[in-house]
């Protein structure tokens, strides 16, 4: 799955019950959330999301008394995808790690939110999740961004070492420390793959601290810095278009899930020659360290720009015949499946995340983003017109505004439902048909 190795967990424990409050009777999207990708933002406004993720790095945790380790608002998020990863639910600390975690990654990941059929759903959940509390908690008052690699790719005229995204001034920093021969890597997961290995020598997150990992480890007294390892190859033909064509062309959701997750890669004298899918891990690998690590990648936080990348292509994916993909959930899932969000959010069905403006008010989400499909397909010429870019129904919706309005997207917990969507943060207008 992840390009790095997997650590054992070190112990088993009992199961803690949590009950969630059931939501509130839900209502239709009324004021959308738009995502852009990061370089369309301006520079001030990724510095500001910048600083609207340094802010929950400095806010108190809201998990602390389940998990006593976790030491910021941040880091409940990392408690979150680790146990979630493991196949836990609300699975209490101790000095070892989660409980059940090998019953998710025992070598073939088939349980949790890797290897499964929740893979996506859960993570768009979380994604929504995550943008609600830097809104409500921290300041940010847009969509959360997201990372369009094939950008980063020498086909689109872009680099992998040029991206804004690792601008030491305006983005995330860049590459991680050379390891020195000998050296370990288990700081993170920084050795066996990559260029760096070491700690993030620049940028906003340099000197951030990890307190959870690596792997499913929850031990006090393992503090450790941000690693990165850069797999340029990899990373440049996990974004190539041609992988994202190919998940496109998908005939339902299990083949489009496979074609996310599972790589297809052909190595040539020791390098790839043609990578045919998973880019979802192998876009984990090209970062490399910290978020090569299948538990606790989250810790760093370019994994929400790529994750909010990965259900951009879902959602591009969903409006090609969006009628019959938003039920469409593939072997073992169904639109009842529970998605766990443990201390952070009420579970919610599957179906609830199906539509992410919530026609039929079922459903909580409220977002769409700034471009759709266009860049990967060119509509074919016809009455001796030229050929043009294809306009999908998400680029569609997208309104002509550089200006950030608000939203009123309240951050969801156990404790209080999600409201109704009003004027707020980041929307751009009504919730108009896409059918």
């Amino acid at each position: 799955m992840y390009l790095q190795p997997i650590l054992t967990v070190l112990a088993t424990l009992p199961v803690l019950s949590l009950a969630n409050t059931s939501p509130a009777s839900p209502v239709p999207c009324k004021e959308i959330r738009l995502r852009k990708e990061w370089r369309s933002l301006t520079v001030d406004q990724r510095k500001k999301y910048i600083k609207s993720v340094q802010c929950m790095l400095t806010k108190a945790p809201k998990s602390k008394a389940h998990f006593p380790i976790v030491t910021n608002r941040y880091e409940d998020f990392v408690a979150l995808h680790a146990n979630a990863s493991a196949g836990g639910r609300d699975l209490r600390q101790s000095t070892g790690g989660f409980a059940g975690a090998l019953g998710g990654f025992g070598g073939s990941m088939n349980t949790g939110i890797h290897g499964t059929g929740t893979f996506l759903p859960w993570h768009r959940y979380v994604v929504w999740q995550y943008e609600s509390v830097l809104q409500d908690e921290c300041g940010w008052d847009m969509g959360q961004p997201y990372w369009d690699w094939y950008l980063d790719t020498p086909a689109a005229g872009g680099s992998w070492l040029k991206s804004p995204l690792f601008d030491p001034e305006s983005g995330f920093g860049g590459n991680g420390a050379k390891l020195k021969a000998g050296e370990s890597g288990l700081k993170g997961f920084g050795a066996g793959f990559g260029t760096g290995g070491g700690c993030v020598v620049d940028g906003p997150f340099k000197d951030m601290k990890l307190h959870i990992g690596p792997g499913a480890v929850m031990k006090m007294g393992s503090e450790r810095c941000l690693t990165r390892s850069f797999n340029i190859e990899a990373g440049e033909a996990a974004g190539s278009k041609e992988v994202v064509k190919d998940a496109l062309a998908s005939k339902d959701f299990q083949t489009l899930r496979m074609a996310v997750e599972m790589p297809n890669i052909t190595f040539t004298g020791g390098k790839i020659e043609r990578h045919g899918g998973g880019f979802h891990n192998v876009g984990h690998g090209g970062v490399g360290g910290e978020m090569g690590d299948p538990f606790t990648s989250i810790n760093d936080p370019i994994f929400f720009l790529h994750h909010t990348g990965i259900d951009r292509v879902w959602q591009m994916w969903q409006d090609q015949d969006l009628q019959k993909r938003i039920s469409d959930t593939g072997t073992g899932l169904t639109l009842k499946t529970p998605i766990w969000m443990g201390l952070e959010a009420p579970d919610r069905p599957v179906g609830d995340v199906m539509d992410i403006i919530n026609r039929d008010g079922k459903g909580f989400l409220c977002y769409k983003y700034e471009t759709g499909s266009e860049e990967y397909f060119d509509k074919p010429a016809a009455s001796g017109k030229p050929a043009g870019p294809v306009t999908s129904t998400t680029s569609a919706m997208s309104t002509s505004s550089t200006t950030s309005t608000t939203i009123q997207a309240k951050s969801m917990t156990t404790a209080r439902p999600p409201k109704a969507m009003g004027k707020g943060k980041g929307a751009v207008g009504p919730a108009t048909s896409r059918n």
